[in-house]
């Protein structure tokens, strides 16, 4: 029994920290942030206004399937199509 015990006792003593990988790895890529696919912010091209705003609502009909996207799209469509600009 205190052979068992020695030489549980010696394994555990040689054994590197646990912790110490898990430093070394660093941060986790599967939770890194993500560039949006999409901004919301306004285009400053030479597109008129009505053109971005057609623009925008064939891109929203393009996705179909992809509720976050077309949500994202008819959000900026809301704020650059029919909402009023406050100054």
């Amino acid at each position: 029994m205190t052979r068992l015990l020695i030489i549980l006792t010696t394994a555990l003593l040689c054994m590197p920290p646990l912790s110490a990988n898990a430093e070394e790895k660093g941060q986790s890529v599967m939770f890194a942030p993500k560039q949006p696919e999409v901004d919301l912010m306004p285009d400053s091209g030479n597109q008129t206004t009505g053109d971005k705003c057609e623009a925008l609502l064939q891109e929203a009909e393009s996705l179909k399937g992809k509720p976050q996207r077309k949500h994202t799209i008819l959000e900026r469509y809301r704020l650059e199509c029919t909402d009023t600009q406050i100054q």
